[in-house]
């Protein structure tokens, strides 16, 4: 319901409003009347209408004189005004006074009652207005600090005017006036731990909490989200006039307590100062610059572009034949000599001040060769991920620690596979020769029998059984003919041919050379037994 209040000098027509209109039926109840405009003027504060109804002429205060009154301070009040007069001169007065509706006597309930109907929509409309209003603002104060992390990333993205970041520091409660600044930028360094659900940003909120014990009553300073990294803002204050080296204390300690109670590392790239927050990107790249050198100084560390300047993107010149050596070392599974030359890379990447594109790509490139060389499925889906996400190594024992990793259990694997197989060769070989021992037997043909090339065939065999397949062949034959000697009464060249060989002087001197005696001396010894 909506209150009105009903003002007029003539009790009886006080009387006959508030009984002729059937008020709830219009939405309203009448909440007080007056007998003239002091007396209402009096009461609207205790009130507080909706709507005042009142008759223009009366003693002391007109109508028109407490519509004014009412429209200064209580705008939201509607007035009607009731005349027995039609004329221009008061119908302009009532409404420079504010009055919305303007009704003379003698007024038919009939239109009294449209123009009530009219206002009651009116009064709803301004109510769901401001309702609106209110939980606009209720919305917008519960999402100040996300809008206001908006508004610093699009300063950053340099789409907001100069002219317009006082106005919006204010809007968004702000504690920043426009002084010169430093950018400080937070990077959580490689964990596990940080991925997941909620984690990162329990650890931002953890890091921002030690951060603000540390920069309150000392200096403006504010906090956003660019990404994944925090950062501060910092304006010129009492203390931060002072040292770099009183700022690389403070942010030393900040970054030790951190890791101490979340067992996270992280570190800070710090900006130049800008006297302007249109070169905040700047600063930004300043902080990204320095941050770039994790690389080279490890985790944890607090980074001043100022420091890295003169070196940063300098960078050092690729060494691809060390690299190449390296990758041959893998590829032929010498875990000791390709470890060596792996961290010679990364140690010389560090004492040159390469950049990390570069330590990215020769990682790549090892991560690709160890790939090549897994034999293990699942080992080689965990390589493919972490490729995915090898952006999340940023330093060099980071990425030397990942590619030594993998190379344990790749290469240990691999050899252990390969020993197998060459065993397996290796007895496919045995089987062949026992099976053709009295044919003529090429290293071809055994090549082919266990589908190898025939140099890296003879390559595994003298490998795994320390002899030559000849000298094998040759020691196999001259075993199966002393055997033969001994248990059987066959001729010399029968045994000969039985074994391989079609040319029976050719196999008496073998045989001599093998045994020591020739091959009839070799049975009567063992006749003789």
């Amino acid at each position: 319901m909506y209150k009105v209040f009903l003002v007029d000098d003539e009790p009886v027509v006080l009387e006959s409003m508030k009984t002729v209109i059937e008020w709830e039926y219009l939405g309203f109840t009448i909440c007080g009347e007056a007998e003239s405009g002091e007396e209402a003027w009096g009461l609207l504060d205790k009130c507080r209408p909706d709507l005042v109804i009142t008759d223009v002429m009366m003693a002391q205060m007109s109508g028109i004189e407490l519509a004014e009154h009412i429209n200064l301070h209580y705008p939201d009040i509607e007035v009607i005004i009731i005349s027995g007069y039609d004329e221009f001169d008061f119908v302009r007065s009532a409404m420079q006074a504010g009055v919305v509706e303007y009704l003379t006597k003698p007024t038919e309930k009939r239109e009294l009652e449209r123009v009530l109907k009219k206002i009651a929509r009116r009064i709803q409309k301004r109510t769901d207005f401001e309702n609106s209003l209110r939980e606009m603002k209720e919305i917008t104060r519960k999402n100040l600090p996300i809008l206001r992390n908006q508004f610093y990333n699009d300063l950053m993205n340099q789409i907001i005017a100069e002219e317009e970041i006082p106005t919006h520091l204010n809007y968004y409660a702000s504690p920043l006036t426009c002084n010169p600044y430093q950018l400080w930028r937070f990077r959580l360094d490689q964990t596990e731990q940080r991925e997941r659900p909620g984690m990162r940003e329990l650890l931002r909120a953890q890091l921002e909490m030690l951060l603000r014990d540390q920069l309150q009553q000392t200096c403006p300073y504010d906090f956003f989200v660019r990404g994944r990294d925090l950062c501060c803002i910092v304006e010129d204050g009492r203390e931060r006039r002072d040292s770099q080296g009183m700022v690389r204390e403070m942010l030393e300690d900040v970054l030790q307590e951190f890791q101490n109670l979340t067992r996270n590392s992280v570190s800070v790239g710090i900006s130049r100062k800008y006297e302007s927050y249109l070169t905040l990107s700047r600063a930004a790249q300043d902080c990204e610059a320095a941050l770039e050198f994790r690389y080279n100084l490890g985790e944890g560390n607090c980074i001043f572009f100022d420091e890295v300047q003169n070196i940063s993107g300098r960078g050092a010149d690729s060494n691809y034949e060390l690299l190449n050596k390296a990758c041959m070392k893998l590829r032929a599974l010498n875990k000791t000599d390709a470890k060596a030359l792996i961290e010679r890379i990364y140690r010389e990447l560090k004492e040159n001040n390469a950049i990390y594109q570069q330590a990215y790509s020769q990682t790549v490139l090892l991560m690709t060769e160890l790939y090549a060389i897994c034999c293990e499925e699942k080992i080689r889906n965990k390589i493919m991920e972490c490729l995915r996400e090898l952006y999340r190594y940023q330093t060099a024992d980071a990425l030397q620690a990942l590619v030594v990793a993998f190379l344990d259990e790749i290469l240990d694997a691999a050899v252990a596979n390969v020993t197998e197989k060459n065993e397996q060769i290796i007895q496919q070989v045995k089987a062949y020769v026992e099976a053709h021992l009295g044919e003529k037997i090429s290293l071809v043909d055994v090549a082919d029998a266990v589908h190898l090339s025939k140099n890296y065939f003879c390559n595994i065999f003298k490998k795994e059984q320390g002899e030559t397949f000849f000298a094998y062949l040759m020691r196999m034959r001259m075993e199966k003919a002393k055997e033969l000697l001994r248990t059987t009464d066959h001729k010399v060249y029968v045994i000969a041919e039985l074994v391989g060989y079609t040319d029976y002087f050719y196999f008496s001197q073998v045989f001599k050379k093998y045994a020591g005696v020739t091959a009839g001396e070799y049975r009567e010894i063992y006749d003789g037994e």
